[in-house]
This record gives C-alpha cells, sequence and structure tokens, in this order.
C-alpha cells in the first residue's frame, strides 16, 4: 500500500488535549490545551533527550541540544561548534606562604573560611625556587574553630613538592573530599626546605 500523508487542516486533539497541534499558532502542547511556546510539556516527571556518542552528532546547526554517551555530558551547538554545558563549575581555594626570604617555617599555617558546599578535585603548589615542601589541610565546623591535626582531610597524602618548584595531583583515594559550606580550613606546613614562598591551590567543585 502507498505511503498516505495525513493532513489536519484546523489542528489536532488527540484524546482528550493528551496531545494538541494548534494550526493558527504552530505550537504543540502536550497535557496542555493552551501551549504558550512551541513545545509546551505540562508535566511533572521528565522528558528523554537524544542520547549517543560523540560519533553520532548530526550537523552542527546552532540550538542543537543532546547528551553525549562518550563525555557523559549535556552538550549543545553554539556558534557552530558543540561544547558542554557546564552545570557545576570548579573554582580555587588557595593560599601564600611567604617565608621573606628565608625558608617557610615548619608549622607556619594560614586559615580559610569556605563560603560553599563543594568537593575537591585536585591540588596544585607552585614555589618560587627548586626544593621540597610538604603541606597538611585540616577542616572542621565553624562552631569548632580552629581545625587541628586530628581533623586532617588528607589520610597521610598530603600536598608536596619533591626537589622541584612545582606538582599537582587530582588522585586522592585517601582524602576527604567533600566540604559543607562555612566549613573552616588550615594549612599547616608541616616540612619546608630551599623554598622561601610557595602557593598551594585546590581546585574544587561547586555544589
Amino acid at each position: 500500500m502507498a505511503d498516505r500523508a495525513f493532513h489536519a487542516k484546523h489542528g489536532l486533539t488527540v484524546n482528550n488535549n493528551l496531545l494538541i497541534a494548534n494550526v493558527s499558532t504552530g505550537r504543540v502542547g502536550i497535557n496542555t490545551a493552551s501551549a504558550v511556546v512551541a513545545l509546551d510539556i505540562n508535566s511533572s516527571d521528565a522528558i528523554a533527550l537524544p542520547t549517543g556518542g560523540t560519533g553520532s552528532r548530526p550537523a552542527t546547526t546552532d540550538g542543537y541540544f543532546r547528551y553525549n554517551t562518550d563525555l557523559n555530558v549535556f552538550e549543545g551547538v553554539k556558534s557552530g561548534a558543540w561544547s558542554e554545558f557546564i552545570t557545576n563549575p570548579t573554582t580555587a581555594i588557595g593560599v601564600i606562604f611567604d617565608g621573606n626570604g628565608s625558608d617557610v617555617p615548619a608549622g607556619s599555617q594560614a586559615d580559610l573560611q569556605i563560603p560553599f558546599d563543594c568537593t575537591i578535585v585536585s591540588w596544585t603548589m607552585l614555589a618560587e625556587s627548586t626544593g621540597s615542601c610538604d603541606v597538611d589541610i585540616w577542616v572542621d565546623s565553624y562552631a569548632n574553630y580552629p581545625p587541628t591535626n586530628t581533623d586532617s582531610i588528607t589520610g597521610g597524602d598530603e600536598p608536596d613538592i619533591n626537589s622541584s618548584n612545582k606538582a599537582t595531583d587530582s588522585t586522592l583515594p585517601a582524602w576527604t573530599l567533600g566540604i559543607n559550606a562555612g566549613d573552616t580550613m588550615r594549612f599547616n606546613v608541616d616540612f619546608c626546605s630551599s623554598i622561601s614562598r610557595f602557593t598551594i591551590q585546590l581546585e574544587v567543585l561547586k555544589a
């Protein structure tokens, strides 16, 4: 049997407003008879987006939106190129230790209060000269300030520079990674040799 086209000159209503196509407005409503945009869905559950790997992306037309199963991200086309939708931005938390021309003394401390819930992603240390340095990080609630050694979040795997002027790590299996809004954080220099000034920075994912 030959294919046949179906035409609804005055619109289409299916099952008492379950699906309504309004010819005069060019709008489609699902569970609504008063669609106010091109596709208006009156529901509290969800919609199933197109999903697939990078290789199954369609042509790059601005406004396309899908879920990439290779990258595990939502992505869309903007200015003719696919890009990831950033839903949880990262930011940096850090302090500078300065020994005023001498090695930063062991036991030097710097404190911060964290104003948002976040998860630690990585750490980076940058020094003004080649040397070695080890810093522990202690975290406790504002009510229990100041944090102490028993509040260490590094699990014995402290950030450190070893005969270099820089170091970074994003593999932190022993760490307690979650930080609550309002927590206080203390950076404690356990050891420092041949470094008079350095920065320690945590990359965190904001909740």
